[in-house]
């Protein structure tokens, strides 16, 4: 349901969200692998 309200808004937020998310996807990884 919130994935098609997102995809009817327009693609260029789409892809910025989408980025955003990626980005912090990966930041938390990378900070979460170098815990001891």
């Amino acid at each position: 349901m919130f994935y098609n309200v997102v995809t009817e808004v327009d693609p260029l937020t789409t892809g910025t969200v989408t980025m955003f998310w990626m980005n912090f996807l990966t930041i938390c990884l990378y900070i979460c692998s170098r815990r001891p």
